[in-house]
């Protein structure tokens, strides 16, 4: 917006003894100082914080429930990758099997139950063979079990491992000989 005011102009700055004349001029001044532009420009960046602010809250919000927030993490300690086998210390098992197998749950029951007879920790070790880490040891072909080499062992099907310092001792492969001799050392347990 430009404004016109008129300015008189005295020619006459002594004004003793003549006569003074003023003449009045048309000045044009600009309305758009850099207090406005200012106040524009702190508009378009709280507008702008404010757009950065709302993306952030919907990206980082959207389909998260509250609840899924205040669950305690806890580490697990009984899942072990193949290169794992032979070292942990002492008699222990393993349990190798794929996620769809129905009866891996039956087959950690008996062993839980094992382990609350024998009254220890760590009885067992869970191997999940379709693990992106273990899958490459799964075989349609042969399975190759007594082996100290992680890169040579091969697993068919379910299969019970019983190692003991670092060998494997013993091999269990298929549901029917793992829940036979599950049973069995449960058994003996209880006696």
């Amino acid at each position: 917006m430009k404004q016109t005011k008129k300015i008189a102009d005295n020619h006459n700055k002594k004004g003793i003894g003549k006569t003074k004349s003023s003449k009045i001029k048309n000045v044009t001044v600009r309305e758009d100082n850099e207090i406005t532009r200012l106040i524009r420009i702190i508009l378009i960046v709280i507008i702008v914080f404010a757009v950065f602010v709302g993306i952030t809250y919907f990206v980082t919000h959207q389909g998260n429930d509250d609840t899924a927030n205040n669950q305690e993490t806890s580490i697990q300690y009984t899942e072990i990758l193949v290169g794992e086998i032979w070292n942990k210390g002492g008699e222990y098992f393993v349990l190798a099997g794929r996620e769809e197998d129905q009866y891996l749950s039956l087959y950690a029951t008996y062993l839980d139950l094992y382990q609350q007879n024998i009254n220890t920790d760590a009885v067992y070790y869970i191997l999940n063979l379709d693990s992106v880490f273990n899958k490459k040891y799964f075989t349609d072909g042969e399975s190759n079990l007594y082996t100290e080499n992680p890169s040579e062992i091969r697993f068919k099907d379910a299969t019970l491992l019983k190692v003991q310092d670092g060998k494997v001792v013993e091999a269990y492969e298929g549901k029917d000989s793992i829940i036979t001799y599950l049973k069995g050392i449960n058994q003996k347990t209880e006696e």
